[in-house]
């Protein structure tokens, strides 16, 4: 079996923000920095004008946590705003960042970066320096990825959320989306990180949809109608995508004919009774609905794809045929999809697994309360098995992925041999 071992390898999302807006991004990037800001206040503490250049910033987290936390009771008790409320989070996050972390920033105006972090945080004085940063790290060399295309979609998804935290550590929750930058990283930089072979994620029917970001599922789905119906004459009219056209995802039209349309949703139910009424109502010749999850609710009933649609102009795209589509069509999004995605690549079931764990001594939990480290969960939603020692293995990525130093054990050593 593949293995994987992340331990004690973080990946983290910065949001870089100065605290001075003219800031030279170009100057930060070419000497390889990354760091945040904070804002008056902290001259305040004791140590601050002190701290050595390379100072682990561990060494005073505990006393700057205490000023945040005194300072905000103080704001409080004033009925005052407090500046530095919301610097907590960002200190205890930036003073875990470590040598040999991945981190990965998206900037407005300049594009995504990554890099390989080379110097723990340390305080830096930006009147000496005149770069406008409180804390800062340094990684190896920042690579500039020039195209989303480039990126694995829900990646591209992650970065594209608004409003996000300062910097935010890809939990073990998300390994998926871990191992996925991680392996973003070993292939702009061109260098291993010593962790083991990331495979590509075995795309199949069941988890496609919700791999695509939601443009890429709806062009899927544009194709799909598209091939349907363009002998009749209909083609995809592009003012019909507008943001402002909330029901509907986009409208094909011909002449002296009601448009067709389509609802798609990536992980979410899609409501049938409102598109009942739309056809009813003769606002559409036809209405395509595909939901990734394969959930939709008719009547107060949650159904599928497979159930008989109340109306014969209401049609439920099911899974298999628009991953059929996916796999016959050598078009661009197959082509996007090869670098970080396999179709239909041959995998372990999490049932092969579970009986191999259990041969060498693993034990299932099911709904058992204890939590030993011989046990294990399986998560069938999924396709993973979550042992308890400190490892999963993920049918997707065909790979046992080493989560601590806990599950370099004997036992984890045969599993391996799987």
């Amino acid at each position: 079996m593949n293995v994987i071992d992340v331990n004690g390898l973080n990946c983290w999302i910065l949001n870089m923000k100065p605290g001075n807006k003219t800031v030279d991004f170009d100057k930060i990037f070419e000497e390889c920095l990354f760091g945040i800001s904070f804002d008056e206040g902290f001259e305040e503490i004791p140590l601050y004008k002190e701290i050595a250049l390379n100072t682990d910033l561990n060494n005073i987290k505990e006393e700057i946590i205490e000023f945040i936390d005194k300072e905000k009771k103080d704001k409080a008790s004033k009925k005052e705003h407090c500046l530095t409320s919301g610097f907590r989070l960002s200190v205890n996050n930036f003073s875990d960042v470590k040598k040999n972390d991945v981190i990965i920033s998206k900037i407005k105006g300049h594009g995504i970066f990554i890099g390989k972090v080379i110097k723990v945080a340390y305080k830096f004085d930006d009147k000496t320096e005149n770069l406008p940063f409180t804390w800062v790290g340094k990684v190896e060399t920042w690579i500039k990825i020039h195209n989303d295309e480039k990126m694995p979609t829900e990646i591209a998804g992650r970065l594209s959320i608004r409003n996000q935290a300062t910097i935010v550590r890809i939990s073990d929750d998300c390994i998926r989306q871990k191992l996925l930058i991680l392996k973003l990283f070993e292939n702009t930089a061109e260098q291993t990180l010593g962790i083991g072979e990331i495979p590509e994620i075995s795309l199949n029917e069941s988890n496609f949809a919700t791999t695509l970001n939601y443009m890429e599922l709806e062009d899927l789905v544009a194709q799909y109608i598209f091939k349907l119906h363009k002998k009749e004459g209909y083609l995809l009219l592009p003012s019909s995508c507008k943001a402002n056209k909330m029901d509907y995802e986009f409208d094909f039209v011909k002449n002296d004919s009601l448009p067709i349309t389509c609802q798609v949703k990536n992980n979410e139910e899609i409501e049938v009774d409102y598109c009942v009424k739309n056809i009813k109502d003769k606002k559409f010749d036809k209405i395509y609905l595909f939901s990734g999850m394969n959930e939709y609710k008719y009547q107060g009933r949650k159904i599928n794809a497979d159930f008989e649609s109340p109306n014969e102009n209401i049609i439920f795209i099911k899974p298999s045929h628009l991953y059929d589509l996916l796999k016959d069509s050598e078009d661009y999004l197959q082509k996007k999809l090869g670098v970080f995605y396999q179709l239909d690549s041959v995998t372990k079931s999490t049932d092969d697994v579970k009986d191999e764990a259990i041969k060498i001594g693993f034990i299932e939990r099911g709904n058992k309360k204890r939590k030993k480290k011989d046990n294990f969960d399986v998560d069938v939603k999924n396709s993973k098995i979550i042992f308890w020692i400190g490892a999963i293995y993920l049918s997707e990525f065909n790979s046992l992925i080493i989560l601590n130093e806990n599950a370099k054990s004997e036992i984890i050593e045969k599993l391996k041999e799987v």
